[in-house]
């Protein structure tokens, strides 16, 4: 059987996105290779350590595009590349890269090619300014001519079909990490010092920004610990946005002692979850879930990236559309003062992710979409 030559679009190699990649490079279906860039320092769009990693990749140089509260790769060198790789089917990232999107958006449709345009939707109360208007407008041409949409979750699925897209053009690979990967890189990683064994530990992984709201914990925690600081709020990762919440923190009189600030953690951050009580995921954001189920912790999360209406349901978490802090407070507190509820809730979150939401049935799903848009 002649191999399928695909190329991958995307402006980072995120280092969780890398076994997606290791699986694509070594399926004797295809012939794999990724177009990516330099990313933003800073932000979650940083490429993971690449000195050993063994992926057919091409670095294209290029810059951003900063207009309004809206930043874009665009590298400049993108379409030569894309001729030099003849490539039979693209993967493109969806709106967070639509300059260099539409660059291959164009290519395949004037040298017929295949593309799938890889995007999670739209997120849930994200405000539109103008320009954000005109890209959706945009976008929209492009959805409508994609060969295919894989998309992160069913609610994206929804997404896409009220703006007209045929559904069997649609494929849902509910976004999620390499859990078994993952379980093994917990069991491998040292033991850790964890002071906080006397405490109910709740715990946030991901890049610290405006956008993760945050700062609607910190309010939990000025009235959870108003006698005695029982609970301990763990937060793993780091961020332009840390110095805000710092100075928020203060602001509301918290104690230093129940916040910890663990910084950002590639590998080894699970064993820091694994000793907490739950995951609470206040703002935007999706791949964090996954981590806490993987660490079978309870899930308590608003909205994300959409992915949260799949992963998480009331036998393994809660969702609050539009969280308060009264959710926070009074959800803390069920889960506090009934361990066996809290117990059976990680639980139920570890068998989900390690049984119905796979890695391999995310990659199973990203297959359907290529072979439909082989046989097109």
């Amino acid at each position: 059987m002649e191999k399928i030559n695909l190329l991958v679009v995307y402006q980072v190699i995120m280092h969780y996105r890398v076994p997606f990649y290791r699986k694509m490079q070594k399926d004797e279906q295809l012939n794999f290779s990724i177009l990516y860039g330099e990313g933003k320092p800073g932000t979650k769009l940083v490429n993971a350590n690449l000195d050993n990693l063994e992926l057919n990749r091409e670095k294209v140089p290029g810059f951003r595009i900063d207009f309004k509260g809206n930043s874009f790769p665009f590298s400049p060198l993108l379409a030569f590349r894309l001729f030099r790789k003849n490539p039979q089917v693209i993967l493109a990232e969806g709106s967070s890269s639509i300059i260099n999107g539409t660059i291959a958006f164009f290519y395949a449709k004037i040298f017929h090619k295949k593309f799938i345009w890889w995007s999670l939707g739209q997120l849930e109360g994200k405000k539109h300014n103008a320009i954000r208007r005109l890209i959706s407008k945009w976008e929209h041409i492009i959805e409508k001519n994609a060969d295919a949409i894989f998309t992160y979750s069913t609610k994206g699925k929804k997404y896409f079909l009220s703006r007209g897209i045929e559904e069997d053009k649609i494929f849902v690979g509910v976004n999620v990490l390499d859990a078994e990967s993952r379980i093994k890189e917990n069991k491998e990683a040292n033991e850790i010092n964890f002071p906080w064994t006397n405490k109910f530990n709740i715990v946030f992984i991901g890049t610290i920004t405006k956008e993760k709201n945050l700062e609607l914990v910190i309010d939990a925690l000025s009235v959870l610990n108003v006698d005695q600081d029982k609970f301990v709020f763990h937060i793993i990762g780091d961020g332009k946005h840390r110095d805000n919440l710092e100075n928020y923190i203060k602001y509301k009189l918290v104690s230093e002692n129940s916040v910890i600030f663990h910084g950002r953690i590639n590998k080894g951050g699970g064993k820091i979850m694994e000793k907490c009580d739950l995951m609470l995921l206040p703002g935007l954001g999706g791949l964090a879930i996954c981590e806490g189920m993987i660490c079978s912790l309870p899930i308590i999360t608003g909205n994300a990236d959409g992915t949260e209406y799949d992963l998480v349901d009331e036998g393994n978490g809660f969702i609050f559309p539009d969280m308060t802090v009264d959710d926070i407070v009074k959800t803390i507190k069920l889960l506090h003062n009934n361990p066996a509820i809290t117990k059976e809730l990680g639980a139920n979150s570890y068998k989900k992710i390690t049984e119905e939401f796979t890695f391999n049935n995310y990659y199973a799903s990203f297959k359907s979409a290529l072979n439909f848009v082989i046989k097109k």
